[in-house]
């Protein structure tokens, strides 16, 4: 199988966000955005893990153990070691379904599931896949776009498309395995697809980012994405994609 590319912001964004303030005068940060490729594929509807996880114990020393058997608090953050900032491009098909696409330029009148990733993971080894499972802080855009050719991974240009209404859409953030009561109270409600939306998201990913440590944040690791093998067909990988039991 052609090599899918997945398109990756750096991962610094997630650790490393500016201050809410500085936030709100983007487009520069937007600009500095930039993009690396990966296997990682993010899947559209994460689930919790059950399973075994590797675990970091006290005495520093790496152990499976089952993860209801450990604590979901920030000490299991230790074993979360992979740290990444990516994006997967859906094209979203008339019944439903998800096809990957290998690259970032759209068609005109076409669906779009952009799904932008702030994770910390760790990849356990699957017959077939990779599997990441860990947290993550998400940003989803449902985009329709009215022009070709636009780069849907770039978020300074997704801003742009957007004031320029070469695109439509709206634009949900999620916290995904992070909770506590400082989190959920910053999710802001999915909105259209604007340069406000976008700022209005970083800030949300900033303050979740600031908050992962606290301890009365709970976390709970789920199945974020996976990756496949290099010969793996695209027909297996859509099935996948596409398949709840993964």
């Amino acid at each position: 199988m052609k090599k899918i590319l997945i398109f990756i912001i750096t991962a610094t964004l997630f650790y490393n966000c500016k201050t809410p303030d500085s936030l709100r005068s983007s487009d520069d940060d937007l600009r500095r955005i930039s993009f690396h490729t990966t296997d990682l594929i993010s899947i559209a509807v994460p689930t919790i893990y059950e399973g075994n996880i590797k675990y970091l114990d006290t005495n520093k020393r790496k152990t499976w153990v089952d993860v209801d058997d450990v604590a979901h608090d920030n000490t299991l953050l230790h074993s979360l070691s992979d740290i990444l900032s990516s994006v997967t491009v859906y094209k979203t098909n008339r019944e439903g379904s998800l096809t990957l696409i290998g690259n970032s330029i759209s068609a005109k009148d076409e669906t779009y599931k952009v799904i932008y990733d702030f994770s910390q993971t760790q990849t356990i080894e699957g017959d077939s896949i990779k599997k990441s499972i860990g947290v993550a802080v998400r940003m989803i855009a449902e985009i329709t776009t009215s022009k070709r050719g636009l780069d849907l991974t770039n978020l300074f240009k997704l801003s742009v498309d957007a004031e320029k209404e070469n695109i439509s859409g709206s634009l949900t953030v999620r916290s995904i395995g992070i909770s506590s009561q400082k989190v959920n109270q910053s999710i802001p409600t999915t909105t259209d697809l604007s340069p406000a939306s976008i700022a209005t998201a970083l800030q949300t990913v900033a303050t979740i980012k600031s908050s992962i440590y606290d301890n009365e944040t709970r976390i709970t690791p789920y199945l974020i994405g996976f990756s496949v093998h290099g010969n793996t067909k695209k027909q297996e990988v859509e099935s996948i994609i596409n398949n709840t039991s993964l």
